[in-house]
Order: C-alpha cells, then structure tokens, then sequence
C-alpha cells in the first residue's frame, strides 16, 4: 500500500485522470481527492487489512450512501469526509466486491497492493455501487417484468468459440495488447478466472461486429489515460456510444437482485456523468486513420447502449432484476438535463 504522502501527490498529477469521461478537476477537487486517498490509506493500514470476516461486514455495514446520480466528484468527497466512511467502502469492497476491475476480495487487495489511481477508481466504482442499490432499496420496487418478452428484445446468443475466434488473431490488438492471450474467450470470476479475462475478450468481439457496422473502436485511439473513458465503440452517423460490460451472474454478490440493478445503474450512471474524451489514432497500420485524431463529447451522443455479456446460467430471478435496471435506466436518462434528449438501451448477449 502506498504512503499517505505518495497518495496525496497522486492527486495533483495522475489522478487528474480518475475521473470518468468528465473534464480535468479543479485543484480543490484534487485536494478533496488527495484527502480522500489519504483517508483510505490510513483505514487500511490502521484498521481494514487486519480485520476478520465478521468485523468486515459490521465496517461495511456502517456505509453512509448518497445518492447514485449524484456526481463523481461527490463520490470522492463522501470518501473523504471521515476515516470512516473509508473504512465502510474498503470492507464492502472486499466483503461484497461488485467492481468493474476487481471481481473478488483477492483481486481487490491487488488494487490495493498496487495503489495509486487504481485503487481511488476501484473504490469510487464500489461506493458507486453501494450508492445506486441504496436508491434501488429507497425507491421501491419497479413493473413486474416478463422475462421471455424482454429476452426477446434485448437478447441473443452469442458462442463463446465465436468470441475465443475474434481474439485469437494475430497482429489484433485491444489498447495496444495483443488480443490472442485471450482466445479462450470470456472466463467467468466465479470459476477462478482473472477479471481482464472475462471482460476484455467479451469488448473484442463485440468491437469486430460492430465496426462492420461502422462503428470506431474507441482503444484503437490513445488517450491521456490510455483508455477511452466509459465508452468502447462510437458511431457517429447515428450517434450511438456503446459501453460493454460483463456480469458474472455466478459471483455470491449477484445472488442479491437489488445488487444487479446497482452495479447496472452505476454503468448507466457513467455514461450520464460523461463529458468527453479524445485522442489520436494509436496504429501505424496503413490504415486511412492513421494520423487521425477522435473526439467524442456528451453533446455528440444520441444514443446509449449497454452490451452485456452474461452467462447461459443467468436465471430468471436475475433476468428480471436486468428488466428492472434498464426501466429505471430509462428514467434516470429522461430525467437528467444532460441526456434529456437521448435514449438507452441495454442490448444483452448470452453467452453459451
């Protein structure tokens, strides 16, 4: 784990680049997030990393939420309020992990080990989490939902030899990482896999169907930090930003329902707090986009679409809570004055 120190100079340098999809922070915000790393450096060396199973769940138990629409900055700050509500965000994280980038407490504690951005953005995405199923719990339940009708809307099956074959190319690359270390296909968490190997080959593969469709892929262009924020495929001419995600609907977490609506509304959350991104195409390829550059802002969107993969084994129960997620998904859009005018959609493929 890093230094108080070390954390608290972050923030005056690369965690400029924490904050999702959103323009650089002002130098109170990086205080407020120098204080906030500083909080939950010495909640876990005081406290957290020492802690049982039984004494975890009382510390997350404590979590003080806000709300789930409420902004990435508000999400540091509610970090950096008191030792304690950092303390509440580490143990949930490692009691009740439902973050993009870690997917269990071990792979957690590697976030931690490593330090830095990672950690503010892993725990940013927790307490993210944590704020949208308190509004799940707060606002009551939604329309019942017809799981067939629903499935055959927004679904399909996808094979997962279809997405080992997109990744198992030589010369492709994601980012600037060759794809064919993935061409397995997804690996699911729950079945002892890494959390880069259950949702990188899933964004491959769903990145080579759509750029047939003309759509860009967005790790194809070089950002200040390296990754497009929040977004993985563009296509202008409609005006449509994809975001792809995984949820492995095997993990002990998403056996609560509410649980999958919050960590679903924390993406949607995402794409409604974007504001831009961009950068230069990062190949040498011969391609006419090299020496190109891209830029994609909130203002250019029109469309929202969620691809998520998940597993042939998704149950019904759990179908129904991705139902719920997108009716309330829907809401959340309409009634943001940033995304008033655009729709979302969630479009969901089973892999088999």
């Amino acid at each position: 784990m890093p230094t108080a120190e070390n954390l608290y100079s972050c923030s005056f340098g690369n965690c400029q680049t924490t904050y999702w999809g959103q323009l650089p922070p002002d130098t109170a915000a990086l205080q407020t997030a120098g204080t906030a790393l500083y909080n939950l450096s010495y909640a876990w060396t005081t406290t957290i990393q020492n802690q049982t199973t039984d004494q975890l769940a009382a510390e997350a138990a404590a979590y003080q939420p806000i709300a789930g629409t409420d902004s990435y900055g508000q999400i540091i700050e509610n970090i950096s309020l008191s030792i304690n509500q950092a303390k509440a965000v580490l143990a949930s994280a490692l009691t009740d992990p439902m973050m993009n980038d870690a997917g269990t407490a071990d792979q957690f504690r590697q976030v931690i080990s490593n330090g830095d951005t990672g950690l503010v953005e892993a725990v940013a995405d927790q307490e993210n989490v944590q704020n949208n199923i308190h509004d799940v719990i707060q606002e009551g339940d939604k329309d019942p939902c017809d799981v067939p009708t629903f499935k055959g809307i927004h679904s399909e099956d996808v094979q997962n030899s279809d997405i080992a074959a997109a990744n198992n190319v030589d010369g492709r690359q994601m980012a600037g990482r060759p794809t064919i270390q993935w061409k397995d296909g997804v690996q699911w968490v729950s079945k002892g896999n890494g959390i880069q190997v259950q949702g990188n080959p899933f964004e491959v593969w769903d990145a080579q169907r759509l750029k047939d469709q003309g759509y860009d892929w967005l790790a194809d262009y070089q950002t200040p930090k390296s990754n497009w924020k929040t977004f993985d495929e563009w296509q202008a001419s409609s005006g449509t930003a994809v975001s792809d995600k995984t949820i492995d609907m095997g993990a002990k977490s998403y056996q609560v329902m509410r649980n999958i609506q919050g960590r679903l509304l924390a993406n949607v959350q995402d794409m409604i707090r974007y504001e831009s991104d961009l950068g230069p195409y990062r190949y040498n390829d011969g391609s006419d986009k090299v020496g190109t550059s891209l830029q994609v802002t909130q203002t250019q969107i029109k469309h929202f679409s969620l691809d998520l993969g998940v597993p042939v084994e998704t149950t019904n129960e759990q179908w129904e809570a991705i139902c719920k997620a997108l009716q309330r998904a829907k809401e959340r859009v309409a009634e943001d004055s940033r995304t008033s005018t655009k729709d979302i959609d969630f479009a969901v493929k089973i892999i088999t």
